[in-house]
This record gives C-alpha cells, sequence and structure tokens, in this order.
C-alpha cells in the first residue's frame, strides 16, 4: 500500500506540473487503483476534488483544484516536492477534514427524498418499513428542528421520540447544524448510536440534508479509535509546523471532540482550542494526591511503555454545560501530552453489562462465575461482579478475581465509603428494582482508589453489579 500511494503521489506530482488544472479525480482514475474514502481515512491519504467535507482552502500552486488531505499526507507531498498555498488556516483546514464523503450514503440520502418527492403521503411508512430487511446505510427522516424522528429504516420504534443526532453525545451543538443545514447542501455529523451489527452503541458518521422542512439522513459507523487517533495525528502535526498557536487556532466552532496538550510536570495547560481561557491554568490532573492518577505518572508510564494511554474521567460536557463521563486518549510527544476524547452514556453502558452478565448466567450457571472472573485478562472499566448477600462477600469479580473472591464486599460494608447503608442497600434491592451506589474503590490496573459509581440488580439470589469510576486511567494495548 506504501508503495501504491508513493505511485499516486509521484503521478499527481507529474500530472500537476504538466496541467495545473486536472482535477485530483483525473489524476487518481489513471492509477492502478483509486482508494475508497474509507482506505483513504486508514491509510492516512485522503484527496477528492468533488466531495470534500472540509473548508476549500487549501489548494495545489498554480491552479485551483482544491484539496481535501489529512496531516500526514500533506507532510508527505511537500517532502516529494509538491507546493501547496494555504488560503486560509491551514489549522482550521486539518481539523475539519473527515473521510472525504463516502459516496453511498449520500446517494441513499438522495433515494430517500426521491422517494418523498414520488409519494409524500406515504413516503416515511416506506422508509419505515425497510426495517424488515436492515442494511448498514438505513435512511432515516427528523423533523425541520431535528428534535423527533419521524422515519427510521431500522428501528421502527424510534418514530415519534427525540432524535439522538442532537444529544449530548452528537459532536456539533443543535444549533450549528440547524444553521449548517439551511446554509449549506448538507452536513456530516457523528455522534453516539446503536450499531446493527454489534448491537451495542457506536460511533455513527451520517449525512444529513434538509428538505422541504425535513430532513434526510443516512450514515454509517466506524471505530472511535481511529477518529481519537486521526485528531491527535493532526494536533501533533499541527504542533510541529506551527507550534500550540496552531492548535488553538484549529477550531472555530464547539464541538465535544476537541484536541488539547498539558505540561504534564507542571500541570499547565499548553493547548486547549475550545477553551481558550484556560491556556496557561493549572490542570486539576496535576494533583498529586492518591485520589486519581496525575498526569506526571501518565507521562512517566507512557514513556516507559512506549504507548499510548486512555483515561474516563468525569468532565462538564461543552455542548450541555453539564458533568459528563468521558473517554480520553493520551499520547506523549515532544516532553507534553496530546489528547482528545469523546462522551459516553456511561450510565447506560453499565446497566447494559449488568443485563448481559444476567443473560450469561442463567444461559451456564455452572460456568457463569468462572466466565466473569476470566474478564479480568481483558480489563475494562465497566467490568461486571457478583455479591452473595447472604455473606455479604464477592463470589464472583471481573478485575481483581484473585484478591477479591469470598472477600467482604466494599459496597455492604462500612470499609468502601458507601453513601447507602448495607440494610439501606438491601432494602432498596428487595424491591427488584436496580440501585445505585456511590463508594471509593480501587481503579483496576493501578494502586489509586477512586470514587465509583456502581448499579446493582438482584437476580437468582445474588446481587449482579457493574460501574464506573469518576477516573480510571490504563495504558492501550497497541
Amino acid at each position: 500500500m506504501d508503495q501504491l500511494r508513493d505511485i499516486k503521489i509521484i503521478f499527481l506530482i507529474a500530472v500537476t506540473a504538466l496541467a495545473g488544472t486536472i482535477t485530483i479525480d483525473a489524476a487518481y482514475a489513471a492509477t492502478a487503483e483509486y482508494p475508497t474514502p474509507l482506505q483513504q481515512q486508514r491509510d492516512g491519504v485522503s484527496i477528492d476534488a468533488i466531495q470534500c467535507n472540509a473548508p476549500r482552502d487549501l489548494y495545489i500552486r498554480d491552479s485551483q483544484t482544491p484539496v481535501c488531505i489529512s496531516a500526514s499526507t500533506y507532510g508527505s507531498l511537500l517532502e516529494r516536492g509538491v507546493e501547496l498555498v494555504l488560503h486560509e488556516s491551514f489549522a482550521r483546514t486539518i481539523y475539519m477534514i473527515t473521510d472525504a464523503g463516502v459516496p453511498e450514503i449520500q446517494r441513499v440520502v438522495e433515494e430517500a427524498i426521491r422517494m418523498y418527492d414520488a409519494d409524500k403521503e406515504n413516503a416515511f411508512a416506506k422508509i419505515t418499513s425497510l426495517a424488515g430487511n436492515p442494511v448498514a446505510h438505513y435512511p432515516f427522516v427528523l423533523n425541520g428542528d431535528l428534535d423527533e424522528v419521524l422515519a427510521h429504516g431500522l428501528l421502527p420504534e424510534r418514530v415519534g421520540t427525540a432524535a439522538s443526532i442532537i444529544s449530548q453525545y452528537s459532536d456539533t451543538p443543535h444549533d450549528i447544524l440547524i444553521e449548517d443545514l439551511q446554509n449549506t447542501g448538507g452536513v456530516w455529523v457523528d455522534y453516539i448510536f446503536l450499531d446493527p451489527e454489534t448491537n451495542e452503541d457506536g460511533l455513527k458518521r451520517s449525512w444529513i440534508v434538509m428538505h422541504d422542512g425535513h430532513v434526510f439522513g443516512a450514515g454509517y459507523y466506524y471505530s472511535i479509535e481511529d477518529k481519537m487517533n486521526r485528531i491527535l495525528d493532526d494536533a501533533i502535526a499541527l504542533y510541529e509546523e506551527g507550534g500550540f498557536d496552531a492548535i488553538n487556532a484549529m477550531i472555530t466552532k464547539p464541538t465535544v471532540n476537541y484536541p488539547f496538550a498539558v505540561e504534564p510536570y507542571t500541570g499547565e495547560v499548553m493547548a486547549i482550542p475550545l477553551r481558550p481561557d484556560l491556556v496557561g491554568a493549572i490542570s486539576s490532573g496535576s494533583s498529586t494526591s492518591t485520589v486519581d492518577v496525575p498526569f506526571n505518572v501518565i507521562a512517566d508510564t507512557m514513556a516507559e511503555t512506549g504507548k499510548g494511554a486512555q483515561k474516563y474521567i468525569l468532565i462538564v460536557n461543552p455542548i450541555t454545560g453539564e458533568p459528563d463521563q468521558k473517554r480520553n486518549f493520551y499520547r506523549l510527544h515532544d516532553g507534553y501530552i496530546f489528547g482528545t476524547g469523546y462522551f459516553y452514556p456511561a450510565a447506560d453502558k453499565v446497566v447494559g453489562v449488568v443485563e448481559e452478565t444476567i443473560r450469561m448466567y442463567d444461559a451456564d450457571k455452572e460456568n457463569a462465575f468462572a466466565n466473569i472472573n476470566a474478564q479480568s485478562e481483558n480489563l475494562t472499566p465497566h467490568y461486571p461482579f457478583v455479591i452473595d448477600p447472604a455473606s455479604l462477600t464477592i463470589a464472583a469479580h471481573g478485575a481483581y478475581p484473585e484478591e477479591r473472591i469470598n472477600t467482604p464486599s466494599a459496597i455492604l460494608s462500612q470499609t468502601g465509603f458507601t453513601n447507602k447503608t448495607p440494610e439501606e442497600i438491601l432494602t432498596e434491592l428487595q424491591d427488584g428494582k436496580g440501585v445505585w451506589v456511590e463508594y471509593v474503590y480501587k481503579i483496576p490496573g493501578t494502586e489509586f482508589e477512586e470514587e465509583k459509581h456502581s448499579y446493582l440488580l438482584v437476580h437468582d439470589g445474588y446481587i449482579f453489579g457493574s460501574g464506573y469510576y469518576r477516573s480510571t486511567f490504563t495504558i492501550l494495548p497497541q
């Protein structure tokens, strides 16, 4: 693939020198293989002259051919002698780049609009009826205010409910989405939604278009980790190009996927484009207390392992202004911690873990506890656990089976600093409903303790639980 990429870039240089007005698509069409948008995204090559979800302010010199290009590809082209002219903000151009369109998604939306224009009375019912033969790129229709689902080609039960596209887990605020829809031909938006292939919440990217007062859309799912790594790649490339000022200038509109940079040993915030007022301030992550893992420990660990890190943290969501759970990704570069992340519904995730653990238990009671204990080999912050209420001890533990099995439960004892007494918890559980509790517990994989919020549910005489920490830190496996 690298060799093919070099051939394409060398060919691009040649045709640009000979004919400055030739389009990028024409240059790529003459090569052996034209990369799809998703291949471009994976390979760091994202050039497309026709459909480019980015401001058109980067051009090949002596040509009016616009270029949608990643930071890494920008550097590669410079190394090979292609001179690029920046018409406005390089930082803004690089940050806005995503996937160069994905034409098949846009065609689904166009077809849904044609269906609507041909039979407005029955169009929404026809789109919703597609749920009988589900496909990954199913269409959907929202009202003009983006707050109600009018038709849904995967989940009919979503019709009449609030649209997830403007939830606190969307990357674009509601008012900005409305403005962009009214002023452009269409908008790409990222948000958390059910992935039909995995039956779990995933990162969905949808193309939405305003038509006849309604919003028609379709989308696809892709790796959250890929998106976070791409943001980190671009932020570090900007730092190399123009320092922290370039990062601070890279965002012009609010988003939940903002990058940042911190000096790990002083805790000074070096860059955070979403909150320029915080540049120069001392981050709360610089604490040296045993509660939470400070940035200096994270930096030392990343330097020792040569790997990136991730941290789950409770922090204010800039879209809602309320505290929310966020998963941050960190990378050490030039002595600084560069980070970005996304917000996700932690409480819903935890409840889902408990329900799935109960289903697993019912399917194989004999081996269920051993299977739960085995999950410690692939540790997650939302690991399940089981408590035996008769003895008030732990029967299974998805993080520390060797240490915790048959030991007193921190939730049902005063040693865990629980916000409810054991008697209160057991009484509430007897009603057959789930109970939320707060207590201090050891963070998996570290020696630190942290505030934890857990959901408990009684089933078959046992208490099944899972939870999330206010903050957890782990080294990424790759």
